[in-house]
């Protein structure tokens, strides 16, 4: 039998057991805190599931009030992440857990729901696009280190970089 429950303080460690598997490489304590600060919340929530009381699979959702791509209103529903355990997978358990996160969306003010995922992550789009999503743009990140020595900055560099510091209260 499939039940599903929103977490509560006491959850945080079971739903971070269950994220770890989706966030791989990211530190448990941290994620767990992130996760006990959620669920603590009011603008954000986790959901999981349980098969025959085992848990299955968790689902974490929030309100984005910033830009949301593609959308047209704010708040916006957000489906931060989801992981069914593989042996729970095809079963509806994720689509169920979807559903929560809409209504739960839905009841704080919210007429659109949105998510993302790696844009060669073919199965999440797979996932995303079963459980109703559309597709509505690609994007490509990128990221700059900026590093500074006396050697590379130029007096002009400098100068400017001291006037932006004025500019911002750091001087």
């Amino acid at each position: 039998m499939l039940s599903i429950k929103k977490a509560i303080p006491q959850d945080a460690e079971l739903a971070a057991g269950i994220f770890m598997m989706l966030w791989q490489g990211h530190p448990f304590q941290q994620l767990k805190e992130q996760l006990l600060s959620t669920v603590s919340g009011k603008g954000a929530a986790v959901f999981i599931a349980y098969s025959d009381g085992a848990p299955a699979g968790a689902a974490q959702c929030s309100l984005r009030y910033d830009y949301v791509e593609g959308t047209a209103s704010s708040p916006v529903g957000y489906l931060e992440g989801i992981y069914i355990l593989p042996q729970f997978r095809r079963t509806g358990i994720a689509s169920r857990l979807v559903r929560c996160c809409e209504s739960w969306a839905k009841a704080h003010g919210c007429t659109e729901f949105a998510s993302d995922c790696a844009a060669d992550n073919t199965f999440s789009q797979q996932f995303h696009e079963g459980a109703g999503f559309t597709e509505v743009s690609r994007i490509v990140c990128y990221v700059k280190p900026l590093e500074s020595s006396p050697e590379t900055d130029s007096e002009e560099e400098l100068n400017f970089d001291k006037e932006m510091g004025t500019f911002f209260g750091k001087e």
